[in-house]
C-alpha cells in the first residue's frame, strides 16, 4: 500500500541534510571522507528503507531513459577521471566516495521515496520552512557576533569557516562555511516560497520564510548572489501571468514601506544597505570598491574573470584529466594575477565551471555537459510551461547555474534537488503510464 506521507526520519533528513555543517562529523583518518552528520542520516535514511522494504533493495532508480543515460554517462566519466589520479592524491579516493554516497545513493534514495505529489509538496515545505530557521540562527548570529554553528565543530582537520566581516558585522555564513555558500542556499530557497506561497493553504509562514531568506542574502553581503537574486526575481515576476502579479503588488508595496521606515529609524541600517548597494554597483567595474571596513576582495568581477588563467594553465598541464581533486589545495593550480602581473599559486575557486574544467579537464566537462544538458532540456521543455513544478525546478536551477559564475557550488544543495527532479520525472512517467 503507497504511502503518502514522509515518515519521520524522512523529514529529519530533508531538514538537516543540507544545512549540517561538515565539521560536524566523526574523523576516522585523514585519507578517509570524514563521516559527517548530513553522511549519518543519509546512511539511516537507507537503512530505515531497506527495513520498511523487509530487506529488498530496488536497483531501479530512472524510469526515463534520457534522465538514465545522462546521470549514468556524467557518473562513469567522473569515476574514470578520478581513477585517473587514485596513485597521485588520496583526494582522489575522497572523490569517487562522494559520487557514490552523496551522488549516486543520494539520487536512488529520493527517486525511491519520493514516488507521490504529495510527498514531493512535502519536501518543499520542509525545505522552506528549515531554511527559514536558519536564517533566524544566522541573524542571531550577526547580531551577537559570533556563529553559532562553530559549536558543532568536532573534528580536527582545518575546514572551511570563513567568519569574515564586511561593513563592520559579522558575515552570515550559517553551517556552509563561507558567506557566499550560504547566500547561494538563500537565492535558491526564494523560488521555492514563492511556489509554496502561491499554491498552499497556510501562506503566511511561506512569506515569512521568504522574507526571512531574503534578510539572509543581504546579511551574507555577497554581491555575486545579491546581484543574481535581482536577475532571478526579475525574471520570475516577467514570467507570472498578470492575475498572479496583482497578488504580489500588496505584499511588495508593503516590503518597500517597511524597508523605508526600518531606514529612516536607523540610520546605522540606512548605513549599510547604502553601502551594500554602491559594492554591487562597482561589481561591474574593474576599480576597487572604497568603503571604510569593505574587507577583503574589493575587486568585484576582475576576482572572478582573472581566474579563467586558471583554467588555461590547468588544460595545458592536463588536456583531458585536467589537475585532479582539490587541485587548489594541494599546491597544483596556478593562475595569472592581474595585481603582479606574475602567474602565482592559487588556493581557490570562485567560479564553480572553472573548478570543473581545472580538476577534471576535457573528460570532467563532457560529464558534467551531460548533466547539465539534461537539466535544462526538461526544465525549458515547451510541452511543460504549464506545470507548475517543473517551473520550480526551473527557477531553482537557473538560479544555482548562474550562482556557479561566483561560487564553486553548494554540493548538497544541487544534489538533493537533482534526486527531486529526478524523482518528480519518475512520478509524471508513471502516471502517463497509468
Amino acid at each position: 500500500m503507497k504511502e503518502y506521507k514522509l515518515s519521520i526520519i524522512e523529514v529529519l533528513f530533508f531538514t538537516l541534510y543540507i544545512i549540517l555543517p561538515s565539521y560536524f562529523a566523526l574523523e576516522i583518518s585523514e585519507s578517509l571522507p570524514l563521516i559527517t552528520g548530513s553522511r549519518v542520516l543519509l546512511m539511516l535514511l537507507v537503512l530505515f528503507y531497506i527495513f520498511k522494504n523487509n530487506g529488498k533493495i530496488p536497483l531501479k532508480i530512472f524510469n526515463n531513459n534520457y534522465s538514465k543515460i545522462a546521470f549514468l554517462c556524467y557518473f562513469w566519466l567522473m569515476i574514470i577521471t578520478n581513477v585517473y589520479y587514485v596513485p597521485v592524491t588520496n583526494e582522489a579516493v575522497k572523490r569517487i566516495c562522494t559520487l557514490i554516497i552523496e551522488e549516486l545513493i543520494v539520487v536512488w534514495i529520493i527517486a525511491n521515496i519520493i514516488d507521490n505529489d504529495l510527498k514531493l509538496e512535502q519536501v518543499l515545505k520542509v525545505l522552506t520552512i528549515s531554511s527559514g530557521i536558519v536564517a533566524i540562527i544566522t541573524i542571531i548570529n550577526v547580531i551577537i557576533g559570533e556563529n553559532l554553528f562553530y559549536k558543532l565543530d568536532t573534528v580536527n582537520r582545518n575546514m572551511l569557516m570563513a567568519n569574515y566581516s564586511r561593513l563592520g558585522i559579522v558575515r552570515a555564513e550559517a553551517g556552509f562555511g563561507h558567506a557566499v555558500y550560504y547566500g547561494c542556499y538563500c537565492l535558491c530557497m526564494l523560488p521555492i516560497a514563492m511556489y509554496l506561497i502561491e499554491h498552499s493553504n497556510n501562506k503566511i509562514k511561506y512569506i515569512v520564510c521568504f522574507i526571512l531568506n531574503m534578510i539572509g542574502l543581504i546579511i551574507s553581503n555577497s554581491r555575486g548572489s545579491l546581484i543574481i537574486a535581482i536577475m532571478l526575481l526579475t525574471y520570475m515576476f516577467l514570467k507570472k501571468k498578470s492575475i498572479v502579479l496583482k497578488k504580489y503588488l500588496l505584499g511588495i508595496v508593503f516590503v518597500i514601506l517597511l524597508i523605508i521606515i526600518v531606514l529612516l529609524v536607523s540610520p546605522t541600517i540606512q548605513k549599510y544597505i547604502n553601502n551594500v548597494g554602491i559594492s554591487i554597483i562597482k561589481t561591474f567595474t574593474v576599480d576597487e570598491i572604497e568603503i571604510e571596513g569593505y574587507g577583503d576582495n574589493k575587486s568585484g568581477i576582475l576576482s572572478r574573470t582573472s581566474q579563467f588563467s586558471q583554467v588555461k594553465y590547468s588544460l595545458s598541464r592536463n588536456f583531458l584529466f585536467g589537475l585532479g581533486e582539490k587541485a587548489q589545495s594541494r599546491g597544483t593550480l596556478k593562475w595569472f594575477n592581474p595585481y603582479t602581473n606574475k602567474l602565482e599559486n592559487s588556493d581557490t575557486f570562485d567560479v564553480g565551471y572553472f573548478a570543473i574544467a581545472c580538476q577534471y579537464g576535457l573528460i570532467g566537462i563532457i560529464a558534467h555537459l551531460f548533466l547539465y544538458s539534461f537539466i535544462i532540456k526538461t526544465v525549458f521543455n515547451r510541452k511543460e510551461k504549464n506545470d507548475n513544478i517543473i517551473q520550480l525546478f526551473k527557477y531553482f536551477f537557473v538560479g544555482y547555474f548562474l550562482m556557479m559564475l561566483s561560487i564553486s557550488g553548494v554540493h548538497e544543495l544541487f544534489w538533493i534537488f537533482f534526486g527531486l527532479l529526478v524523482a518528480y520525472i519518475n512520478i509524471k512517467e508513471k502516471e502517463t503510464c497509468n
